[in-house]
């Protein structure tokens, strides 16, 4: 493999393996800035929380392939970003899951930010709490709005 090249591995829960080779990569795994087991930061891999200030610092004629490994919206806005802003790189979504995961925008799931919602939920006890959590999880965590998809 060319050593200017980045060979990104993802394994799949099934076991399927899937790689991707870019010459830099953008990690988008979370709310907290985090690195998958392995995968150590440097000049050419970078957390998404770092991504506009590094990418800024970069030369655009020599990002030709780059790798965003990641399902939530920061990893689709960020591959959005390079497709428009490097028109001539080969851009990588490494996407690990089936696929981004659509935002629920609609007015009934966003009736979970009314106040009436947010104390039935803060007086809840935890078991309804969590099923909360669970049912309404794709109102705004890790989901992609439509039109970024």
């Amino acid at each position: 493999l060319n050593r200017d090249l980045i060979e990104v591995e993802v394994r799949a829960p099934d076991g399927t393996l899937s790689r991707v080779t870019a010459r830099n990569v953008a990690i988008s795994t979370g709310l907290v800035p985090r690195l998958p087991e392995g995968v150590v930061a440097d000049e050419r891999v970078w957390h998404s929380s770092q991504f506009l200030g590094r990418f800024n610092e970069q030369d655009p004629a020599g990002l030709k392939s780059v790798a965003v490994v990641g399902a939530g919206q920061s990893a689709a806005e960020i591959t959005r970003f390079l497709h428009d802003a490097l028109p001539g790189a080969q851009v990588s979504a490494v996407i690990p899951s089936y696929g981004y995961s659509v935002a629920d925008d609609t007015p009934f799931a966003n009736q979970v930010f009314d106040p009436g919602a947010v104390d039935e939920y803060y007086f809840g006890n935890e078991r309804a709490q969590d099923a909360f959590w669970r049912y309404h999880r794709n109102t705004n965590y890790s989901v992609v709005d439509a039109d970024v998809i």
